[in-house]
């Protein structure tokens, strides 16, 4: 069991947002944050996915993500394991920020594709259900750029922060993929805009996907059809030498080290985890980094 104590939120009020993975908004001392989970303490150490994990695994990787992001300069959620009368889960401060609103991705992807459906320029949809078509074919950084684009076609200065605000976008898509981080999908990233402010990525959330090394990456780089593998050969296809730049010094600068250390500041300040439940953690994310440097390899040789 996991040492690190449950912060109790009995006295705060739960609005059930999500009831099919029970998410719950939470208000805090005048803060508004996200409640996931709601276990009763056996279910928390109780194996029950496809990925043989526990949901205090999910717990820990999402903490442990939250450590990870800020070594690289990344802005990230809080998360804290927290008690709500009996009931166990993790506590996530809103990504939104006061001055702000802020837009999901399937608002700025449903927005472009509208608009290429007015001028007939839209692919062809499996599916009539434009959320299912936005997840599936348009959450990839090709399609961001071009929707972020349209998204501030009105602002005169957007020419100004566009490049700055696609190129944190490639940052994260580079964290998120070393850590092997399967559901960003466009419920989870969003831009906020504020008057008389540029806009800028929330603060990244729900990250407990991470560190799993089965399944597939939910973004992609140009194409839904994109492997592991075919990831890194698409980057070097279809982006520009700059925002390829950014990715490889990212996995440069979040290497094995880095990680280890991490996962060290985690456990001194929030308990020690299982022995094997950490164990499987290293040695997951040991074998895809030395994947994805290799593959870097491949293609540009100074990677080696």
């Amino acid at each position: 069991m996991r040492k690190d104590t449950y912060m109790n939120i009995d006295d705060a009020e739960l609005k059930q947002i999500d009831s099919c993975f029970q998410v719950y908004n939470v208000i805090l001392d005048d803060r508004h944050c996200i409640f996931k989970y709601n276990a009763n303490m056996d279910k928390l150490n109780t194996i029950e996915d496809y990925h043989n994990l526990t949901i205090n695994d999910y717990i820990d990787r999402e903490i442990l993500v939250s450590y990870l992001a800020r070594m690289v300069g990344i802005s990230c959620v809080t998360p804290v394991r927290a008690e709500y009368k009996g009931h166990y889960g993790i506590l996530e401060e809103d990504y939104n920020q006061k001055g702000y609103i802020a837009y999901s991705g399937y608002e700025i992807l449903e927005e472009y594709l509208n608009y290429l459906d007015r001028n007939h320029n839209a692919f062809v949809r499996p599916t009539d259900n434009k959320t299912a078509y936005i997840a599936e074919h348009m959450n990839n950084l090709d399609m961001i750029y071009k929707a972020l684009d349209y998204f501030f076609r009105n602002d005169p200065d957007k020419d100004e922060y566009l490049d700055e605000l696609f190129s944190e976008f490639v940052k994260r898509f580079a964290f998120d993929y070393i850590t092997m981080q399967k559901d960003r999908g466009p419920g989870n990233w969003a831009v906020l805009v504020g008057q008389g402010k540029e806009p800028k990525l929330s603060m990244m959330y729900d990250n407990e996907e991470a560190l799993i090394e089965h399944g597939d990456y939910q973004m992609k780089v140009k194409s839904m059809s994109e492997t592991k593998v075919g990831i890194i050969t698409s980057l070097y296809n279809n982006l520009h030498e700059d925002y390829i730049n950014i990715f490889k010094n990212l996995v440069n600068e979040l290497n094995e080290e880095k990680f280890l250390y991490a996962l060290s500041r985690m456990e001194l300040e929030r308990g020690e985890l299982p022995k094997k439940a950490k164990e499987q953690i290293i040695k997951s994310f040991h074998k895809h980094y030395q994947e994805t440097k290799s593959l870097l390899c491949q293609k540009k040789k100074n990677m080696c």
